[in-house]
């Protein structure tokens, strides 16, 4: 099992989210931050109670995490508006949740550390995952007109790959 990551607090809507240690793993919470005078505004309240590993939280408030089932392998989670879903489940690790700038895609890292692989979801669930890399990438990151992905290759360097090309992935930086 990969050791839980504490990824830094977050911030959406008013509200800084965080993680928490519990008796058993880790919980998201949120509290309220008045960012003009940097105060909290209330108590803080657990969004998502149990085991949780990594978090992201979209520019209009959506919060993805990632969850350890220790029986049944890990999940990706979705909590928007409209309520709770479960967007993919894996027996490999899912790791380092990243929104698109326009909120309706999301990359991450399924598979062991050094061997895992970039994935792009439809955060509407209609369509189905995306493959991105084939030779162990991590650690994604949009480009700001979410047409490329830069992410990092276990001891070769950072590359970035074009979603609408089909062609090798483009090195930006030797290890």
């Amino acid at each position: 099992d990969p050791a839980p990551i504490f990824p830094a607090p977050r911030h959406a809507n008013g509200r800084i989210l965080f993680q928490r240690a519990e008796t058993v793993g880790y919980s998201i919470w949120s509290v309220g931050f008045d960012f003009r005078n940097q105060v909290v505004t209330g108590d803080a309240e657990p969004l998502v109670t149990g085991p949780t590993q990594e978090y992201e939280v979209s520019q209009s408030g959506s919060l993805l995490y990632t969850q350890p089932r220790h029986v049944t392998g890990y999940t990706l989670n979705l909590v928007d508006e409209t309520g709770s879903k479960e967007l993919y489940r894996s027996g490999e690790p899912i790791s380092h949740p990243r929104f698109s700038a326009n909120d309706r895609s999301l990359a991450v890292g399924i598979g062991s550390r050094g061997k895992a692989d970039i994935w792009i979801f439809d955060v509407s669930g209609d369509e189905s995952p995306i493959q991105l890399t084939t030779s162990r990438g991590i650690y994604p990151v949009w480009s700001a007109d979410d047409r490329r992905i830069a992410y990092y290759r276990h001891n070769e360097g950072l590359f970035y790959q074009a979603l609408e090309s089909s062609g090798a992935p483009v090195r930006l930086v030797d290890f």
